[in-house]
């Protein structure tokens, strides 16, 4: 098919749905009628919607960042809540160190040593660079340059590829493996640069893997790759802090 941009009606449609504070999980969406929209945006938005009403689900994530020639590969496994873009996910880096990440509306807990060690509470989730990583979805209902490239396979399922692209700002940048600070100052130094997204439908009309990356030139270039693949949708996930008495609150 053809290049189909997102209709700004979808952008405004989409952008408070979709920003990590959706409805209920499993509840009714309403979403408005839209003035000629296109059959690639329309396709696309109802499996982003779709998939964020099943609430949850099971996720690996990987990421890899290079920063002046230096590369940290990092690699998540847990689970994803959709409506509110938290998570609970142990990662594994280079070295082989382990720590584990869970989110929720009380802050960030940070877990250095899993399954046993202590945890450190931080106010917000981008206050480590990996914090952000379980709000996948967010963002992708207001893509650029919205393309359907075909149909392959994701693992064991037959899936629809979409490509697209989003500006460069803070919080896309969240979604890529920089903290709140690091992707301030980049994307405060990338004006007018663009992040490469690809989303993979299955034939239910669920999301079960997104890409995303950027190369930002300059005098310490950066580049940032992240793979989300997503499965057993509407899984149980908890997402509580944990017992309080093993818990210490991040250094101001």
């Amino acid at each position: 098919m053809g290049r189909a941009r997102a209709t700004v009606l979808v952008a405004l449609v989409l952008s408070v749905g979709l920003a990590g504070c959706g409805a209920r999980a499993g509840g009714p969406t309403s979403v408005p009628s839209l003035s000629s929209p296109t059959p690639t945006a329309n396709e696309f938005i109802d499996s982003v919607l779709r998939t964020r009403d099943l609430g949850t689900a099971l996720t690996t994530i990987g990421a890899t960042i290079t920063r002046g020639g230096r590369t940290t590969n990092l690699n998540g496994t847990g689970g994803v809540a959709f409506n509110v873009g938290y998570g609970d996910l142990t990662w594994q880096d280079d070295a082989g160190g382990s720590f584990r990440e869970r989110s929720n509306g009380k802050g960030l807990f940070v877990q250095s040593d899993p399954p046993g060690g202590p945890w450190t509470r931080y106010d917000g989730a981008g206050s480590t660079a990996t914090g952000r990583l379980p709000d996948v979805l967010r963002g992708l209902g207001t893509l650029d340059d919205l393309v359907i490239e075909g149909t392959e396979d994701v693992g064991a399922v037959r899936a629809t590829r979409y490509s697209g692209r989003t500006p460069v700002t803070e919080v896309a940048l969240g979604q890529l493996g920089f903290s709140a600070g690091d992707a301030g100052r980049l994307a405060a130094a990338a004006a007018g640069e663009q992040i490469d997204v690809t989303v993979w439908v299955d034939q239910r009309g669920r999301v079960v893997r997104v890409d995303r990356s950027v190369d930002l030139p300059g005098a310490d270039p950066v580049s940032a790759r992240v793979t989300t693949r997503l499965g057993d949708f509407s899984a149980s996930l908890d997402l509580s802090p944990p017992p309080s008495a093993s818990v210490t609150a991040a250094s101001p």
